[in-house]
């Protein structure tokens, strides 16, 4: 799609929905995903950040394009099950996890629980 395509797409886009409105091209994020994917060859897997933006449509759009999610809350983890996401998925990073979040996220299967503490660690070999 040409610069002009999206300027006019959003044009149209802004008439119909008002503004601010949420726009995307998953056209435009899949060729960024490829070129990522060729760029690195293969020697990396890709993980999306919740936290960038937790837009469940788009969510749900990201399986199959990237590998992995990385979340830093229970209700971004929440919200990546709800889209679809396998939990096995998914990593949980972020300093300051609440005790419910931890245990929350084990029991939801999480993939990878990145401890940033004792407490942390505590807490999750006690929920474990």
């Amino acid at each position: 799609m040409s610069p002009q395509d999206l300027d006019d797409w959003l044009g149209r886009a802004a008439d119909g929905y008002g503004t601010p409105s949420y726009v995307y091209f998953a056209d435009c994020i899949a060729q960024r995903i490829d070129a990522l994917r060729r760029a690195f060859k293969g020697r990396f897997t890709l993980s999306y950040a919740v936290k960038c933006n937790p837009n469940p449509a788009l969510l749900t759009w990201l399986s199959g394009h990237v590998d992995l999610l990385d979340v830093s809350s229970i209700g971004e983890f929440n919200l990546a099950v709800a889209a679809g996401w396998n939990p096995v998925l998914i990593s949980f990073t972020g300093p300051a996890k609440r005790d419910f979040e931890i245990g929350e996220a084990i029991r939801g299967d999480v993939g990878l629980l990145v401890v940033e503490s004792l407490r942390e660690a505590r807490l999750a070999n006690a929920v474990a």
